[in-house]
């Protein structure tokens, strides 16, 4: 018997470092149908997108078949019907990610009846013969290192390796040649699944001065990391997917943000679905409230305009200095429903969290003609009535004489902002006429005046209105005794009558 011992050597090399992907040691072969596994051993031998799909050895009827060696190795065996002096080994291994190829290298030992020849070496049906460094196998164990000139590159293949030894005779019968311990040293990756698609969500418009507005993303996955854009550009750090969906937090840069997903492992991309924009308003800009609306909001140097959450604007108050008021203010408006009798229907109340009865400020109040046209037009028509802007020039100025501010201390009680609420004691601020005008572009009037102390504001033209409605009225003497009677209607509730 003609004895042939192999040991195989692949190496897949890395760019700057080998590292082992693949072993195959080949001692479970069953007899006559090859090997039923054939990397079982090795540590650090788990490829990533890699499926090993067999191994075979060629011949014709008789043989050559897969056996099982000694000590762990597989043979190819030639029967003695069959004369022939060559064996061909087929590997096939099914590459679903990527690879790469830099060398290969086996070791070899013939048995005594003489020198073999590596007269086949085929990676992928290209010969790499012509890189080996030799293809003579001796009688002593020996070396033969294949290097092809430039990298090989695989991705989503097969990758096949075809080596075929030649005897010294053509006559040899059972002819045997032995393998064991074939590895491939590289890298690979996996193959990469795209990330799913999913909608960015958020954005919209904010304030100036304000915090953003909130952009993410309507799910996630887990090994996938998210970089949000504005404009193509990277903004702030990508963000792990959690399986659910994710936030990148307030944004207050003016654009329009996408996000751009990446696989941790395989590195494959995609751009998630729809994009989020993001403006920022003027808050002087915002439309006047149509129900009652309060916000909490920080004041401080310069004008600042208290909206809710840049949907509605509701008062303005100047914190520059020599003003005081500073930090956290509560503003609310309210729109009476029906028209009261000694104020116009539109009224306020502003604090601030800190100093609120000494703190300084220039408070502005807007006010819509509807507003002043519903006081003036009450039953009775008040005496004094207040501006409107189809009115001419000299009406106009005549009625801003008349708009007075009442201001009463404290806050409301009961949360109804009604003027009887208040506890705090009662000033009537008159504005100068050049303070209160009609912005055209924004449709509504603005009434600016200084203020010590915060708290309820209400627009009104008598400077003591009484909270009724006084129908008549009459005196008269008797018996050295003055008597006065009177009869009112419309009543708001109080303690007394001076």
């Amino acid at each position: 018997m003609k004895a042939f011992k192999l040991f195989v050597l692949l190496l897949f090399t890395a760019q700057l470092a080998r590292a082992q992907w693949f072993d195959d040691d080949m001692g479970t072969a069953s007899t006559g149908t090859g090997p039923s596994t054939w990397q079982n051993t090795a540590t650090a031998c788990n490829p990533t997108g890699i499926t090993n799909n067999g191994v075979s050895a060629t011949g014709s009827s008789g043989g050559p078949y897969w056996r099982p060696g000694a000590s762990g190795t597989a043979y190819c065996f030639q029967a003695s019907a069959v004369n022939t002096s060559s064996c061909t080994f087929t590997y096939s291994i099914s590459v679903t990610g990527t690879a790469t190829i830099t060398s290969v290298s086996f070791a070899a030992q013939a048995a005594t009846l003489g020198a073999h020849t590596l007269s086949t070496f085929t990676i992928n049906s290209t010969s790499y013969l012509s890189n080996a460094s030799t293809t003579s196998v001796g009688t002593s164990f020996g070396t033969v290192t294949v290097t092809p000139s430039s990298t090989i590159s695989l991705s989503a293949t097969t990758l096949t390796i075809v080596m075929t030894f030649t005897g010294a005779s053509s006559t040899a019968t059972n002819w045997v040649n032995y393998l064991d311990d074939f590895k491939i040293y590289g890298t690979t990756s996996a193959a990469c699944t795209t990330p799913t698609a999913y909608s960015v969500t958020g954005g919209g418009s904010y304030c100036s001065g304000g915090s953003g507005v909130a952009v993410g993303l309507g799910g996630s996955e887990s090994g996938v990391s998210y970089q949000l854009k504005n404009g193509g550009s990277n903004t702030g750090s990508a963000v792990s997917g959690t399986g659910s969906s994710i936030s990148f937090g307030n944004q207050t840069a003016v654009g329009t943000y996408t996000v751009f997903a990446t696989r941790t492992v395989g590195s494959c991309t995609n751009t998630m679905t729809s994009s989020a924009s993001v403006s920022v308003t003027n808050p002087a800009t915002l439309g006047l409230p149509t129900s009652k609306t309060s916000t909490s909001q920080s004041v401080g140097s310069g004008i600042n305009y208290l909206n809710n959450n840049c949907s509605n604007l509701i008062a303005a108050v100047d914190g520059t200095s020599p003003y005081t008021i500073s930090g956290t203010t509560n503003a609310t408006v309210w729109i009476e429903g029906t028209q009261p009798t000694d104020y116009v229907r539109r009224h306020y109340e502003i604090t601030p969290a800190s100093s609120a009865s000494t703190a300084t400020g220039k408070v502005t109040l807007y006010f819509t003609d509807a507003d002043f046209s519903a006081f003036n037009t009450q039953s009775p028509t008040p005496a004094l009535l207040l501006p409107l802007s189809t009115d001419n020039a000299g009406t106009i100025a005549a009625r801003k004489a008349n708009l007075l501010i009442e201001k009463r201390g404290g806050t409301s009680s009961n949360g109804s902002g009604l003027p009887f609420t208040y506890s705090g004691s009662k000033t009537t601020i008159n504005p100068a006429d050049p303070d209160i005008i009609y912005n055209s572009s924004q449709s509504r009037w603005e009434v600016s005046f200084d203020v010590t102390g915060f708290s309820g504001f209400f627009a009104k033209t008598a400077s003591n209105a009484l909270p009724i409605t006084l129908l008549n009225f009459t005196a008269a003497t008797s018996n050295g005794i003055n008597h006065l009677a009177w009869t009112a209607t419309n009543e708001k509730p109080g303690e007394y009558y001076e």
